[in-house]
């Protein structure tokens, strides 16, 4: 008899639906030509210690701040580089984190 796989996660699996769910384990700025300038990791794929660091906690209240905390140091400086209206920063960061903010969407880890 096979044995139920209830109450057991493949995390690979998981992963992958959720990354297929949201569009992406990134948040991707392109320019006009379609060239991917800067990925930003979706708030669904940091690491659970990072999450509770930053959202959590509060340690970093400002969005760029947040971003600089999840994201590589050369990508976060390409994003700087960019020179984001706040506009465009108040809608990078509600995509990014699209999946803490509506827990409920397909794919979710949240309960």
């Amino acid at each position: 008899m096979a044995k139920s796989n209830k109450g057991r996660f493949r995390l690979s699996e998981m992963r992958e639906k959720r990354a297929k769910a949201l569009g992406g384990r990134y948040v991707e700025i392109e320019d006009d030509d379609g060239n991917v300038l800067v990925q930003i990791p979706r708030a669904a794929f940091w690491d659970a210690a990072t999450y509770e660091d930053v959202v959590a906690s509060g340690v970093a209240m400002r969005d760029l701040a947040t971003l600089e905390r999840v994201m590589d140091e050369d990508e976060f400086a390409k994003l700087k580089a960019l020179g984001l209206e706040l506009g465009d920063m108040r809608d990078l960061v509600h995509e990014v984190m699209r999946d803490v903010n509506r827990p409920e969407s397909p794919g979710s880890s949240m309960p």
